[in-house]
């Protein structure tokens, strides 16, 4: 294996690569994709030639995959528990991370004195619509980072036909503010994944199919 250059803002790619260091050319799903380059946890695995299904509802951002990721699909959507259209917050004219579909979340920037600086609807569909049309059989890894959404994400997958082989979830509230995972975990550990690791930022679940990694 060659060295790695680790973009990944707590280095969850060197973590899912020493897990998965056996798979040459492997697939992943990243909602939340935010950036091709900057703090991406999919970049140092498109350098390997792997590709995978970037979601990033932020068209700027967006347009940013599809120049610099041309051989994977990029989705100008949100994702969620059924299909349909939901309203999206952005905070800053670049973006500042802090942008959700959780209207909690915006109430919770508003007593922080941060308030959206726009606001529209936007395409949902759910992760496994989005496997069906684009996922393989193996899909590798699933990363989650959706400014506290993550229950909407996961209710919309049935974790049946489409599992992951490890799901790596932000796992602290909006603005770092405590652990998330109690609204949501039990979607996942419930349905056949284990915790395995925890960065102070993020937790990692492995399906129990996959135990050996």
């Amino acid at each position: 294996m060659t060295a790695l250059v680790s973009y990944a803002q707590n280095f969850e790619d060197v973590m899912l690569s020493r897990a998965l260091r056996e798979i040459d050319a492997g697939f992943w799903i990243d909602v939340g994709a935010d950036d091709p380059d900057a703090l991406s946890v999919t970049r140092a695995f498109a350098d390997r030639g792997w590709r995978g299904i970037n979601v990033e509802p932020l068209p700027d951002k967006h347009a940013r995959f599809v120049a610099r990721r041309p051989r994977d699909t990029n989705a100008c959507v949100l994702v969620g528990s059924a299909p349909g259209r939901r309203r999206f917050w952005r905070f800053g004219t670049v973006d500042s991370g802090c942008s959700t579909m959780d209207p909690d979340v915006v109430a919770l920037h508003a007593r922080a004195g941060r308030r959206p600086s726009a606001e529209w609807e936007i395409e949902m569909p759910t992760v496994d619509a989005l496997c069906d049309r684009h996922a393989p059989a193996d899909i590798h890894f699933l990363k989650v980072d959706v400014e506290g959404a993550e229950r909407e994400v996961f209710a919309g997958m049935a974790l049946t036909r489409h599992r992951p082989w490890i799901i790596v979830a932000e796992s602290v509230l909006p603005g770092g503010q405590g652990p998330s995972p109690a609204a949501w975990e039990s979607l996942l550990t419930g349905r056949g994944y284990r915790v395995v690791y925890g960065d102070g930022r993020n937790r990692f679940y492995l399906a129990d199919e996959h135990a050996l990694l």
